[in-house]
């Protein structure tokens, strides 16, 4: 028994057929969609570029202390930015949700606030410097901010972007204060490594005064003087 091969026009036939159950809710949702997107209220979305620079201080000098990956860096600024305070802070003052201020908890409207923020880093091909390979690497991360206002949209995400910036110099300077702490710890370890140096050399040549390389020809000229006047 051969099986019956169905071609295009089978399909077609089909579709002719049975067009009020295909063609008549393709189209209902069609215009479902466009009604609810020409209803629903315009929300605009306004975002900074933040630029990331690679620190000045040798990773191989201060490995330990001053290097740490910039979208670990990025997410744990995030995160103070985002505690409630911060947050309840920027809404009073560019008055958003005012509203539902009114009638929801603080919890609800920090919860909106961080939905309408997003931050994404961009990452692109970059060359290491101390393996010459190239790889995958954060150069820049957007900060954006959505609201029904596009000015109140821009504002906030103008003052995240001043948050994040304000917050990193913080985190840069405490992180120098430690690199200059570690680097002056390691001065004063190689500066008491010369001292005592230099005393043991002073204390060998008080103990071997007579016998220093540097006294060695006027010591064979002393020798060869006497010998001089054993001889006469």
């Amino acid at each position: 028994m051969e099986e019956e091969v169905k071609g295009i026009g089978d399909y077609v036939d089909v579709l002719r057929r049975h067009k009020k159950l295909v063609i008549y809710p393709a189209i209902f949702f069609i215009i479902l969609s466009a009604a609810v997107a020409l209803l629903l209220p315009a929300t605009y979305k306004s975002n900074g570029l933040i630029l990331i620079e690679s620190q000045e201080i040798p990773n191989d000098l201060v490995r330990s202390t001053v290097t740490s990956y910039a979208d670990q860096r990025i997410a744990v600024i995030k995160q103070k930015l985002m505690t409630t305070a911060k947050v309840m802070a920027i809404v009073k003052k560019y008055n958003l949700y005012s509203e539902k201020r009114q009638k929801s908890p603080t919890s609800v409207i920090v919860a909106m606030f961080r939905q309408s923020i997003s931050v994404d880093m961009v990452e692109a091909n970059v060359t290491d410097p101390r393996s010459g390979r190239s790889r995958r690497a954060s150069i820049a991360f957007n900060v954006s901010f959505m609201d029904k206002d596009p000015r109140v949209a821009q504002q906030v995400a103008s003052e995240l972007v001043t948050e994040f910036l304000n917050e990193n110099v913080k985190t840069r300077t405490a992180r120098a204060s430690e690199t200059k702490a570690f680097l002056k710890d390691e001065g004063d370890k190689f500066q008491r490594k010369i001292q005592l140096l230099e005393k043991k050399i002073a204390d060998f040549k008080d103990e071997f005064n007579d016998s220093l390389p540097e006294l060695l020809p006027y010591n064979l000229s002393m020798v060869e003087s006497l010998q001089n006047e054993l001889v006469q």
